[in-house]
């Protein structure tokens, strides 16, 4: 039984392949009213070792990775250059907080020699005492002071959570403190 449709080529185990003059099929294999032309599928021979595309992929893909490993390289150098700026941050953050607490310090310290001074204005043979104006600006510079060193404290604080974010403990550190309340 022949029915006529639309023939792709056949392959055979001889890599051949069978064209038609005139196309139609019967029991799957083409047929034609003259017979089959045969046509031999030549593959091109080649000698991997000798082959020029592959040498040319071969050293593409060296370079890549070439330039792979010194992009890595690269990021590991400044990954360690930004701890090390960090923890130079973190020392001078950490001298900065102090010096807000000594200057904190020394304000209220000043602000409560002026309040001695004022209880002491009954006494004879004191020292004069502060004017109200002397009392509120050391009260504003010891509050200004206070807020500096808040500040302070808030920095260094922030520098050391990204110390531990960056060194991967953050979770960690996280967690101990929660299991601890």
């Amino acid at each position: 039984m022949c029915r006529c449709s639309a023939t792709y080529p056949f392959h055979d185990s001889a890599a051949t392949q069978w064209r038609p003059t005139l196309e139609g099929t019967a029991n799957g294999r083409p047929v034609s009213a003259t017979g089959f032309q045969r046509r031999r599928l030549l593959k091109p021979f080649q000698i991997p070792f000798l082959d020029e595309s592959r040498h040319a992929r071969a050293r593409e893909s060296m370079a890549e990775a070439h330039h792979a490993e010194h992009q890595l390289e690269s990021l590991r150098d400044q990954d360690a250059e930004n701890r090390l700026k960090l923890q130079h941050s973190l020392a001078e953050l950490s001298a900065k907080a102090e010096l807000a607490e000594i200057d904190h310090g020394l304000a209220q310290d000043r602000l409560d020699a002026i309040i001695v001074e004022e209880n002491a204005t009954g006494v004879k043979g004191s020292v004069p005492a502060a004017t109200p104006k002397d009392k509120l600006m050391a009260r504003i510079q010891e509050r200004r002071k206070y807020l500096e060193m808040l500040g302070a404290r808030l920095d260094l604080t922030k520098a050391q959570l990204d110390a531990l974010r960056q060194a991967g403990e953050l979770e960690k550190w996280i967690r101990s403190c929660c299991a601890s309340d």
